[in-house]
């Protein structure tokens, strides 16, 4: 019976390394759930060694922290309809894919033209003092710019500040409709 649930594990195990994904293998949840549990049943009830390098050993009291575990799963799914363990090892992952996602949205917004293109953005606060720099730049330049509005020009209209022409409603229209921004 043993080996039967160990071979059983052990083949588990394997389809799960072909069939889940390697970024959903390395998550808590994941780790928490699954990889920890086929471990256990590899090792401990199949007694088969060498599968999990020894620095992923499970504690020699598993069994005991897992059924208590267990009792604060079914506690937590009682009182609040979710696993405080579930929730822990979803919020561990979801903060750890911000890692991967800063650098592919300020990728992203470095193409838009929207932060500099040779800045690099490892954290969120970088990311929001880049978008704070270029919306500073942004602003100073919409507000000390001289209008080159074409109605304004045919007017005879001195030149005056893009946040003076706006206030025009001729002006107003003809930025609106020019591809630039300007008149």
């Amino acid at each position: 019976m043993r080996s039967v649930l160990g071979l059983g594990a052990g083949v588990a195990r394997e389809v799960g390394e072909v069939a889940v994904p390697a970024s959903i293998r390395r998550g808590r949840l994941y780790q928490n759930l699954v990889d920890a549990t086929l471990q256990f049943l590899i090792e401990q009830v199949g007694g088969v060694e060498g599968v999990y390098t020894p620095g992923d050993r499970l504690p020699d009291n598993f069994l005991v922290r897992r059924t208590a575990g267990n009792a604060v799963e079914a506690l937590g799914i009682v009182a609040f309809r979710a696993s405080p363990v579930w929730v822990l090892a979803a919020l561990a992952d979801v903060c750890g894919m911000g890692r991967h996602l800063i650098p592919e949205i300020a990728d992203a917004l470095k193409a838009q033209g929207l932060l500099e293109k040779d800045a690099h953005f490892t954290s969120v606060e970088h990311l929001l003092d880049g978008l704070e720099r270029t919306s500073a730049r942004l602003a100073s330049t919409i507000n000390r710019r001289r209008s080159t509005c074409r109605r304004c020009a045919r007017s005879g209209r001195r030149s005056t500040t893009m946040r003076a022409a706006w206030r025009r409603p001729a002006c107003r229209r003809a930025t609106r409709s020019s591809r630039c921004g300007r008149g």
